[in-house]
């Protein structure tokens, strides 16, 4: 198991930005598996912050294509580029945005052509925000009942294909449809070959969407998780075993565990990393 992400304020260097104090190691269940690829191309991040006196934590599942530095560089700078954002504290979900674009321009920099996926959770003031770039996902459990928070970016959603037709853009369906008949995503960071100034606009994006959740006290977990968990389970059927391992008394660990191993027995072919974060502990 990778060792998660923990950053101290040293690390994030926004001593000058916000007064900070000490905060709790976030609690999370957290488990992958480089399954039937042949690498291992996920990364991740959590993170708990103690900011203006306010607690603030940062959750994300970073699925890398092509390559395994743009996952890396966004599981080390994203959180950093959203929290420093001067939109922050005040506008998260703007925050969210700008975090995201920001961390593209500078994989934009490098020499590497591969490119992420991001489902991430910031969590402030009792609010989630899920941002999402790509076709990981992000699902609450509430009461039992199931919350998506993010839907996937394929090339063949209408508002995708029209956003991509607009910038002169294409999608091929070579197996499943591709923007350029490459990518099997619309939405991802890096990825230099379909964006400026590798080309005239942007085909594929790199603005995310960000959905608001209220937290209430009927919320038990979210489930942050890569593609190769959505490839063969859905929403309600992740969170139903996620819920019956929990009920039965497992860890949260081992209830990550489990819908990780549950993903790859029914003929995952993907790297599989699936994060669970109670939020109601």
């Amino acid at each position: 198991m990778k060792r998660i992400l923990l950053l101290s304020l040293a690390t994030l260097s926004l001593s000058s930005i916000h007064a900070s104090v000490p905060a709790p190691e976030p609690v999370i269940g957290f488990a992958e598996m480089q399954g039937r690829r042949k690498t291992m191309e996920d990364e991740h991040c959590a993170m708990c912050k103690t900011i203006d006196g306010k607690l603030v934590e940062f959750y994300g599942v970073y699925d890398g294509h092509g390559g395994d530095r743009a996952a890396k560089f966004t599981a080390e700078h994203l959180h950093k580029n959203i929290l420093g954002s001067r939109h922050f504290p005040g506008n998260p979900v703007q925050a969210c945005i700008d975090g995201c674009q920001k961390t593209d321009k500078q994989i934009l920099t490098k020499t590497y052509q591969d490119g992420t996926c991001v489902i991430a959770a910031l969590i402030c003031d009792g609010i989630l925000y899920a941002a999402n770039l790509g076709d990981s996902r992000a699902v609450v459990c509430r009461d039992g009942d199931t919350i998506a928070l993010s839907d996937d970016h394929k090339p063949n959603r209408p508002d995708e294909l029209s956003r991509i037709q607009a910038a002169g853009g294409f999608v091929a369906v070579y197996g499943v449809p591709r923007v350029g008949g490459r990518l099997a995503i619309s939405r991802a960071l890096g990825d230099a070959h379909l964006k400026a100034p590798c080309l005239p606009q942007n085909w594929v994006s790199a603005t995310p969407e960000v959905k608001v959740h209220t937290i209430t006290g009927m919320d038990e977990f979210l489930i942050l998780a890569c593609d190769g968990v959505w490839d063969v389970l859905s929403n309600a059927q992740a969170v139903k075993i996620v819920k019956t391992a929990l009920d039965k008394d497992k860890s949260i660990d081992e209830a990550a565990q489990t819908l990780r191993d549950i993903a790859y027995n029914k003929g995952s072919g993907d790297n599989i990393t699936v994060m669970i974060v109670p939020l109601n502990s």
